[in-house]
């Protein structure tokens, strides 16, 4: 005859089985913010030289790093940085001026004044709109530069972030190369001596 186990131990080997796992959390939603958004940049007056791209681009690298410093306490990497970049970032500075002084002959140094203090407020005002996200994306930008090995990299660098800048300038095309001259040259005007002729 087959036994039949009492309904209180059926109850307590079922009580013994383990439990099912708990469901997985949903995925946290991520909101992108974006962009905020700024008055179209001034044209420069003329173009910029390919190198005097590089030169602007390292400049506000240089400035979105003055930001993240104060925005996020990071002034021992900024310090390092402008230890081991100094030469580099004057040179460039250099070259940031001489198209200043090319675009607005002997207002040049005004214009560039008036260019870093309105690229840096800019960059300001995009660190305060991010608010607590800013430090979290653009602190690793602290070590990334810290990384590079020499100024050429340094330019490449910041010419790959391509910041938004206040002041637009467009890169100058190279003129066309030149094509030999396939017309026919000139004769001499001076007569060729003739040869006298001996009689015999």
């Amino acid at each position: 005859m087959r036994k039949v186990l009492p309904l209180a131990i059926l109850t307590a080997l079922a009580g013994c089985a383990t439990p099912p796992p708990p469901p997985p959390p949903p995925a946290p939603v991520v909101v992108e913010r974006p962009k905020p958004v700024f008055p179209a940049p001034t044209p420069a007056p003329i173009c910029g030289k390919p190198a005097e791209k590089v030169a602007f681009a390292v400049a506000a690298l240089r400035m979105q790093m003055s930001v993240i410093e104060i925005t996020c306490d990071a002034r021992g990497q900024f310090n390092a940085f402008t230890v081991k970049f100094r030469n580099d970032v004057a040179a460039q500075n250099k070259v940031v001026g001489g198209f200043f002084g090319r675009a607005y002959g002997n207002k040049g140094v005004a214009n560039q004044d008036q260019y870093e203090t309105a690229q840096i407020n800019q960059m300001s005002e995009a660190g305060q709109y991010y608010g607590a996200d800013f430090c979290k994306t653009s602190l690793p930008m602290m070590d990334q530069v810290l990384a590079l090995q020499d100024g050429k990299a340094l330019g490449e660098y910041a010419v790959a972030q391509k910041f938004d800048q206040v002041l637009a300038v467009e890169e100058c095309t190279a003129p066309p190369p030149k094509t030999p001259s396939t017309a026919t040259p000139a004769k001499s005007s001076t007569p060729a001596k003739s040869q006298a002729v001996k009689k015999s």
